[in-house]
C-alpha cells in the first residue's frame, strides 16, 4: 500500500509530465515481464545446463551499460583486458548483452567484433540471478573508480578494441578534406555545456530540469581561446569535440575543426579522433573516457569535484576555484575533498562559491602537458616538493581512501595552479 501512496504523491507533486513518465514506465515493465515469461521456456533449462557443465567449462554472463559512453567504453575495455590476461588453459567463457540502441554505434560494432555479445544473453543472465546459487556465473560490471585491480588490467596489456582499415581510412578522409596531412598532430578539446543532456529524453520527463543539478560542471567556451591559439602557433590542429554544443568555438582558423557544428559527423569519428589525438583537453565529461582507455594524456581543467580526479591514469588535473562565500578564502585541499559534491545545491547550502579558471590558468595547464610531452618542460624543485606534498596529503584523506587504492606515477595536479594556491592550500 505504501508503494501506491508514494506513487500517487509523486504524481500530485510532478503533475502531468510525471504521470506520463510513470505510465510509460509501467508499459515498459509489463513488456519486460512478458518477454521474460516467454523466454523462460528455453532460458531456464540452459541456465541449469550451464551450471551442470561448470567442471568442464565455466560460462559467465554479464551486461554492458550502453546508454552512456563513459561506462560503455570503460567497462567493455576492462572486460577485454581481463579476457586477454586470462591464464592459458583456463576454461572460462564470457558472454555479454547490452541494450539497444547504444550511445555510439561504432563502439558497439567494435565491441561485438572482439567480445561475445548476443541479445539472448540477457535472459540467461536474468534467470541466472533469479535462480539461487548462480553467483559464480555472474559477470558484474567493473566499478569505475581509482582501483588498482580494475585499471591494472588495462596497464598490463596492449589489447584494445581495434578499428578496421576501412574505418581508419574513412576517419582520415574527414581530416584530409579539411587540409590535414599525414603525420600532423591534433589536440582534442571537450568543454562541457548543457546542450547534450538537455536533449536527453529524461530531461523533458523530469519537467525540464532533470540534469540541472550538475550544471556546475559547465564551462565558458570563450575561456579556452588563449590555450588553443597557443597550440595553433605551435603547429597543432585543434578539434573541438562533442556531438552537440550551445555555441560555436569563437576562434576561427583553418586548423580548428568545430566538430559539433560540422555536417559530416559520425560515430567512427567520435571514437577514432579521441583515441588517436596527441593529447586531450577536457572538463571531465563524456567522450574523454576514450583517450583514458587508449592511454592518451589528458588535461582536465575546470574539473570538479577534485576528489573525483582521474587518479589511475596519466593526467594533469586543475579544478575550478572553490571559495567560501562568507570570507572569500579558497578552500584547502582537505575542504575540497570534504565538500566534493555532485549537486550544485549542496555547494550553495555549504556556502561555497564556484569560480571558473581564467584563460591564462587554462593555457598554463595545457602548455604544461604539451611541454612534458615534447620534453621541453622545466620542473622546478619547489614544484616537486608541492606535488609530493599534495599527493601525500590526498592519499591520507578518508574521502580518497573510500574509492581509490592507486595513484598513477604520472598523475599530477597543475604545477601553475598549485603555485597560485599557495602553501595554505596544503595545510
Amino acid at each position: 500500500m505504501s508503494f501506491f501512496i508514494s506513487q500517487w504523491s509523486q504524481i500530485k507533486a510532478g503533475g502531468l509530465p510525471t504521470q506520463r513518465r510513470k505510465i510509460r514506465a509501467g508499459f515498459r515493465l509489463t513488456e519486460i515481464l512478458v518477454l521474460y515469461a516467454c523466454n523462460a521456456i528455453w532460458a531456464v533449462p540452459v541456465v541449469i545446463l550451464i551450471r551442470m557443465i561448470r567442471p568442464w567449462a565455466h560460462i559467465r554472463m554479464g551486461t554492458l551499460l550502453s546508454s552512456r559512453i563513459g561506462h560503455f567504453v570503460a567497462d567493455a575495455s576492462i572486460f577485454l583486458a581481463r579476457q586477454t590476461l586470462r591464464p592459458a588453459g583456463e576454461r572460462t567463457i564470457d558472454c555479454f548483452w547490452f541494450p539497444e540502441p547504444t550511445c555510439n554505434e561504432q563502439w558497439s560494432l567494435m565491441v561485438r567484433r572482439q567480445l561475445f555479445v548476443r541479445w539472448w544473453v540477457r535472459y540467461l543472465a536474468g534467470f541466472n540471478r533469479l535462480i539461487p546459487g548462480g553467483e559464480i556465473h555472474d559477470n558484474p560490471m567493473p566499478v569505475v573508480t581509482g582501483s588498482r585491480i580494475v585499471y591494472g588490467a588495462l596497464r598490463q596489456t596492449t589489447a584494445r578494441f581495434e578499428f578496421s582499415l576501412q574505418e581508419v581510412e574513412d576517419a582520415k578522409l574527414f581530416l584530409r578534406r579539411r587540409g590535414w596531412r599525414e603525420g600532423e598532430k591534433w589536440v582534442c578539446l571537450l568543454v562541457r555545456d548543457s546542450a547534450y543532456l538537455s536533449l536527453h529524453p529524461l530531461h523533458a520527463e523530469g519537467g525540464g530540469n532533470r540534469w540541472d543539478y550538475h550544471n556546475y560542471r559547465d564551462s565558458d567556451i570563450d575561456s579556452y581561446v588563449k590555450a588553443m591559439l597557443t597550440l595553433l602557433e605551435k603547429g597543432y590542429w585543434v578539434i573541438r569535440m562533442g556531438k552537440i554544443a550551445q555555441s560555436p568555438f569563437p576562434l576561427k582558423d583553418e586548423r580548428i575543426i568545430d566538430y559539433p557544428f560540422v555536417e559530416d559527423q559520425s560515430d567512427i569519428l567520435d571514437i577514432w579522433l579521441s583515441a588517436n589525438c596527441y593529447f586531450f583537453v577536457s572538463t571531465a565529461t563524456g567522450i574523454d573516457i576514450v583517450p583514458w582507455v587508449y592511454e592518451r594524456p589528458i588535461v582536465y581543467v575546470n574539473a570538479l569535484p577534485l576528489i573525483a580526479g582521474a587518479f589511475p591514469i596519466e593526467h594533469i588535473w586543475v579544478p575550478k576555484h572553490l571559495r567560501w562565500m562568507a570570507t572569500g578564502k579558497n578552500l584547502t585541499l582537505k575542504e575540497h575533498c570534504k565538500h566534493g559534491y555532485s549537486d550544485i545545491k549542496d555547494y550553495d547550502a555549504a556556502g561555497i562559491a564556484i569560480e571558473e579558471l581564467s584563460p591564462s590558468e587554462i593555457a598554463e595547464a595545457v602548455m604544461e602537458c604539451e611541454q612534458r610531452m615534447t620534453g621541453t618542460w622545466v620542473q622546478k624543485p619547489e614544484d616537486d616538493f608541492r606535488q609530493e606534498r599534495y599527493w601525500n596529503e590526498l592519499s591520507k584523506l578518508p574521502e580518497f581512501l573510500r574509492n581509490n587504492d592507486y595513484i598513477h606515477p604520472a598523475a599530477r595536479v597543475g604545477c601553475g595552479w598549485l603555485r597560485t594556491m599557495g602553501d595554505e592550500f596544503l595545510e
